[in-house]
């Protein structure tokens, strides 16, 4: 009897050890497991923040082009802008040149070359076209040229056996040059005041 109590005994302390082995390994293994899962979940947290990095420069790289496309295409239309009046003050140059050799002196203004009023010779952004002393024709524009009562002026001067030649200038449109290489940007100059030629 004693002896099958001692096994009894001995039978349940062995069960006993096995559970507590059985259960110290599964946590070992739980917290193996935790701890890949871990690992695995930095790994992902770590990717998804480069994910968000690249989308963000990406999302900042298509802002950028969008803005800078929308700059050139301003640029664009102001340069075609500026060139028109340009291109229509060629008749307007023709009738000043004209008047300065039937009447030896440069028209002073737009009735004396036999021009419309200044607000007549207009364009889509040019408003006005008025000749002034010496023959000096001033081009003036409203906003959509990028700049509201912009100006560009065309300075006549006398070359060789009577030619009229043309300089031109802008104290409005630092970009001048790109829309007519002839032309430059003079900040704060007043380029109606130009030298007297001969007659």
């Amino acid at each position: 009897m004693i002896v099958v109590a001692a096994l009894a005994v001995f039978v349940y302390d062995f069960y006993k050890r096995v559970d507590r082995q059985q259960a110290r390994d599964e946590a070992a293994l739980l917290r193996e497991q935790t701890r890949l899962l871990q690992q695995q979940a930095d790994q992902v947290n770590r990717q998804l923040q480069e994910v968000n990095q690249e989308a963000a420069a990406l999302k900042n790289e298509v802002a950028g082009q969008r803005r800078e496309d929308a700059e050139r295409k301003e640029q664009q239309t102001i340069a075609a802008y500026l060139a028109e009046g340009l291109q229509l003050s060629a008749a307007v140059k023709a009738a000043i040149a004209e008047s300065r050799q039937v009447e030896m002196k440069w028209p002073a203004s737009n009735r004396e070359a036999g021009l419309p009023d200044p607000s007549q010779l207009t364009g889509r952004s040019l408003r006005s076209m008025k000749v002034s002393g010496q023959g000096v024709i001033a081009l003036t524009y409203d906003a959509k040229s990028g700049v509201e009562g912009g100006v560009i002026r065309l300075i006549p001067s006398v070359r060789g056996e009577g030619a009229v030649t043309w300089r031109c200038e802008s104290p409005s449109y630092e970009n001048i040059a790109i829309v007519n290489p002839q032309c430059s940007y003079r900040p704060g100059k007043d380029a109606s005041r130009a030298p007297a030629s001969p007659p």
